[in-house]
This record gives C-alpha cells, sequence and structure tokens, in this order.
C-alpha cells in the first residue's frame, strides 16, 4: 500500500518506496541498521562537515578501527588520515613526524 502510494512521487524510486514498506511493516530498516553496526551516524555526518561523502568516510573509518568522533579527532591529530587516497585506500606510509 506504501509502496504504491509514494511510487508514484517524484525522486521516490523503487528503493526508496520499499524502505519506506519495511518501515511502516517492521518499525526498522534492516540496511540502515547494518550500516549504523559499521559506522555511528554522528560520523558521516562529521565528514559532511569536512567535506567527506559518506562512502569514502565509512572506507577511512572502518580502515583505521575508527567508531566515534573523539576517535577520528585522535586518529586526526596522530596524522593517520593523510595515509588514505581519494577512495579510502591507504596511498602512502606514515610519515616520521616532521614536517618537510
Amino acid at each position: 500500500a506504501v509502496t504504491g502510494r509514494v511510487a508514484g512521487l517524484h525522486g521516490i524510486g523503487s528503493g526508496i518506496a520499499s524502505r519506506l514498506q519495511e518501515l511502516v511493516a517492521t518499525g526498522r530498516i534492516a540496511e540502515l541498521e547494518e550500516l549504523e553496526r559499521r559506522v555511528q551516524p554522528e560520523l558521516v555526518a562529521f565528514g559532511r562537515l569536512l567535506g567527506v561523502g559518506a562512502n569514502r568516510m565509512i572506507a577511512v573509518t572502518s580502515s583505521l578501527g575508527v567508531r566515534t568522533v573523539d576517535e577520528f579527532r585522535a586518529a586526526a591529530a596522530a596524522d593517520a588520515i593523510e595515509q588514505f587516497d581519494a577512495s579510502g585506500d591507504r596511498s602512502r606510509p606514515p610519515h616520521d613526524g616532521q614536517r618537510s
């Protein structure tokens, strides 16, 4: 029922419609819960403030083992984040602490 009503709305495709149907039927969205297990939502929001997209933020924080904003800040202070390229992959070894 929900899927049929929202499917005709501009910008609502089958993916969003099925997630809305799941939310109405179960009170939850399994895909969202899985994402929240992988990374805290506030980390993704923090990344957006920094101009980093959700996928890149998830890749970087997963690689670093970071789950909170405080842990992300600690990694940034240790220059661990500079080791990643645009895809979130490690791009170079950490430097020895000296600036050029």
